[in-house]
């Protein structure tokens, strides 16, 4: 690639996926691009189990990172091929393929969060100091404020510790679904709590005596002829469970994550409100894990998964710090967002941070950061820096337009999930309706595959 016409200064504020990936695929191109992470290092907070990374999220990781080791990071054991809803027995109602990226029998599986974030930070550590040339990171850095200066042709952020980042021409809100860039730059853009619950937990498959047994139903559904599916079991008393099979690396056990999704009603928020302010530190964490015991028993589902939500304990639940950080949550973007040429712009979560049920945010958060990526590329090429602000506003509208889509199919299928009474009978049928469809079109399809 040629030289850019001028240099161009960026500073990405937040260190997660979707700002190392930017950091990334601006490496080596001639901007000027340093990582402020609030954290004091890459792997100091919990940040759950796995991230399921889709077909259009691993080429844009590919882009940002050509030489990525995707099989010391991937589990490439539990490569996920496709994706299946059943009833709380196990039978499906649903069961479809995954698309996989050129060249891939399959996508390479879940990668763990944390691991991804010290590949992708490892490349900025080589490269800089964190000084502020081509690609740095630094930690540590937690955001106050940000300012324009000389007349709007350059930013500043602050820090609360009195550092700051120097005149850059960008500065890009990678701060998370809690942003403080997002609150100063869009402040009626909102992030709601909503009346739904995510409690999830890990447990080796080797402890769970159902599943090593010939006949067993969730092997069957969840790791079919060598191949790994994404499961979501779904009842009809407004909740569901989640399976995936995945490879913990740190004890080299084949495990199985479990997440129980369902909707609050008064008596569970009674419940929950009691045990949030309880004097017992687990207090919330035994609740929440008797919820879902409850929750599975009550629902009929099969045996098999009532044993693997019994074998957590409550000190394995995922995020149970609070009853905040169990709930579900999701950003309302208005209808009419004014968008005007900027030189402070946002990224992934800051943007468009919704529930998990579509699996796309850290997907979405890799495209971002590709398009906004592109186009200060090739501001610095035509060396013409005072074009920024019109190119920033047009990664804006697509990237919202990206996110609207995202929040919408993301909270609709949260409602999807955990429908009850006559609503989650319709969708049974309607699953059931698709799947003779699918099955049909495999069946033609493979009657022509020879010709």
């Amino acid at each position: 690639m040629a030289p850019p016409k001028a240099s161009v200064s960026v500073a990405i504020i937040g260190g997660g996926i979707g700002g190392l990936a930017l950091a990334n695929r601006l490496r080596n191109t001639g901007v000027y691009v340093t990582v402020y992470e609030r954290d004091p290092d890459d792997g100091s907070r919990a940040q759950g189990y796995q991230l399921g990374i889709q077909k259009d999220g691993f080429e844009a990781l590919m882009k940002a990172v050509p030489d990525l080791d995707v099989d010391a990071i991937f589990d490439t054991k539990f490569g996920i091929s496709s994706f299946t809803i059943t009833d709380p027995e196990l039978y499906p109602l649903l069961n479809i393929g995954i698309p996989r990226p050129e060249g891939r029998k399959q996508m390479p599986g879940t990668v763990n969060r944390v691991a991804l974030r010290q590949a992708l930070a490892e490349n900025l550590r080589r490269d800089s100091k964190g000084d502020g040339r081509f690609a740095g990171i630094l930690y540590g850095k937690k955001f106050k404020s940000f300012a324009k200066i000389d007349g709007g042709e350059k930013v500043v952020a602050y820090f609360e510790d009195a550092s700051d980042t120097g005149p850059v021409d960008v500065l890009v809100g990678a701060d998370g679904a809690r942003s403080l860039i997002r609150a100063s730059l869009f402040p009626e853009i909102e992030y709601k709590q909503l009346p739904v619950l995510n409690i999830g937990a890990s447990v080796a498959l080797d402890d769970l005596p159902s599943f090593r047994k010939p006949g067993s139903r969730l092997a069957a559904v969840m790791t079919p002829r060598n191949t790994a599916s994404l499961v979501r079991a779904v009842d009809r008393i407004g909740s569901s469970i989640l399976l995936l099979p995945w490879q913990d690396r740190a004890t080299g056990r084949d495990s199985m994550v479990w997440a129980v999704t369902l909707a609050v009603g008064h008596s569970e928020q009674r419940m929950l409100k009691q045990a949030n302010t309880g004097v017992e530190k687990n207090d919330l964490g035994r609740v929440l894990h008797d919820l879902c015991r409850e929750r599975a028993r009550d629902a009929a589902y099969a045996a098999e998964i009532q044993e693997a939500i019994a074998c957590a304990t409550p000190e394995q639940l995922v995020f149970t710090a609070s009853l905040d950080s169990v709930h579900c949550h999701s950003i309302q973007l208005p209808k009419n967002l004014k968008l005007t040429p900027t030189r402070v712009v946002l990224l992934g979560d800051a943007a468009h941070a919704t529930t998990t049920h579509a699996g796309l945010g850290a997907n979405t958060a890799l495209q971002d950061a590709i398009d906004l990526a592109e186009k200060i590329i090739a501001v610095g090429h035509k060396g013409d820096v005072r074009q920024l602000p019109l190119a920033m506003a047009e990664y804006h509208k697509a990237m919202f337009k990206r996110g609207a889509k995202v929040i919408g199919m993301s909270t609709g299928n949260t409602g999807m999930i955990t429908s009850s009474g006559w609503r989650a009978t319709v969708r049974d049928v309607f699953l059931k309706v698709v799947f003779v469809f699918v099955k049909i079109w495999r069946g033609v399809k493979s009657l022509f595959s020879g010709y």
